[in-house]
């Protein structure tokens, strides 16, 4: 069995996908983790920036109150995570 050992306050997750999968992901992340949301929809990341999520997984209180989460549709912001979870159809 594989056991790694990661600094917390080190780890920054990157979420590709913020769909009916990878924004409840982000937000369940987002509470242990710094996380950065990045989807190629402009108009789904501009949304989600001011608390609307057209999916309705998440109310706009909760959106607007979360820490440790950054949404993004410029993909050079994903360069500063450790993690990556590709969720969709992303060529990852």
């Amino acid at each position: 069995m594989l056991t790694m050992k990661f600094d917390q306050k080190k780890i920054k997750i990157a979420i590709l996908g913020l769909g009916y999968v990878g924004l409840p992901l982000s937000v369940a992340f987002c509470k242990k983790y710094p996380v950065i949301g990045y989807d190629l929809n402009k108009n789904r990341i501009n949304k989600l920036n001011k608390g609307y999520d057209q999916n309705l997984e998440i109310s706009e209180k909760q959106l607007l109150s979360l820490k440790n989460i950054s949404f993004s549709s410029q993909y050079s912001v994903i360069g500063s995570s450790k993690c990556l979870y590709c969720n969709g159809s992303y060529p990852c």
